[in-house]
């Protein structure tokens, strides 16, 4: 008789259990991977249904993730709305059992900094931040369209206006609509470069010249006159400095 009431109480319990398994899958929710706001990548997994009760959670003291096999550790509900990693949203305050129901004035919470996971993809939250920045420089007198402009090109773009206005102060005058803050420093640079070679008697043009290129010219030239001196005529258009002293070196010339 015992070992009769003992088989039909575990038959009881394996369906239980198998009931249970049978109503945790049907109501499981399947999340799709996604980018945090911090650039963090979350694979793709499954959270039990959110139903703003803390012991249904698979984080909870007592659940297992039936997918991962991770035991929960939590042993009570926090104190206001917060994103768990079973994807379930508890809304208890101290004191309160964990299916009460609280009205809004009763709650606290600051839900921009408990609500790191906003559901966004990262394309999503990238437009956010382009519209917030265009806003931000809409009050500094700039205006960007940010459908068409990403918030790192608006402070690239400010950056090129600021520059020329700087240079053109200078007296360089730049278009800030096709030629980058760099491309001007760069260019008066090569413009300075030029001056300077010309009070040495060289005439360069800072318009298709870079001042490195000058400077090497300066050497080439020089340098075909060293050798002409010692008999080698070499044409400094055509010869870099390296190549007349390779060609010189093949003739036995030292």
């Amino acid at each position: 008789m015992l070992k009769t009431k003992t088989i039909n109480y575990l038959i009881l319990m394996l369906t239980s259990i198998l009931s249970f398994c049978t109503f945790s899958k049907g109501s499981n929710v399947h999340v799709n991977g996604y980018f945090r706001s911090n650039g963090t990548y979350v694979q793709p997994h499954y959270r039990s249904a959110p139903d703003h009760n803390f012991y249904n959670n698979w984080s909870t003291k007592g659940n297992t993730n039936p997918y991962t096999g991770k035991i929960g550790t939590k042993e009570s509900p926090t104190n206001s709305y917060s994103y768990q990693h079973s994807g379930t949203v508890t809304n208890t305050l101290s004191g309160s059992s964990p299916n009460q129901k609280n009205s809004p004035s009763q709650r606290s919470f600051s839900p921009a900094k408990q609500y790191p996971y906003t559901g966004e993809n990262y394309m999503e939250i990238q437009k956010r931040n382009d519209v917030q920045r265009a806003l931000y420089w809409k009050k500094k007198g700039y205006n960007f369209d940010p459908n068409y402009t990403t918030s790192f090109m608006m402070d690239q773009k400010v950056k090129d206006i600021e520059r020329a206005r700087y240079w053109k102060s200078q007296g360089y005058d730049f278009d800030a609509n096709y030629t980058t803050s760099f491309m001007m420093d760069q260019k008066v640079k090569d413009i300075q470069r030029a001056n300077y070679w010309k009070n040495k008697g060289y005439n360069f043009n800072p318009d298709y010249m870079t001042s490195f290129m000058m400077d090497q010219k300066v050497k080439d030239i020089q340098r075909a006159a060293y050798w002409k001196a010692k008999g080698l005529d070499f044409n400094p258009d055509y010869m870099t400095d390296f190549m007349m002293d390779m060609e010189a070196k093949n003739r036995g010339i030292h």
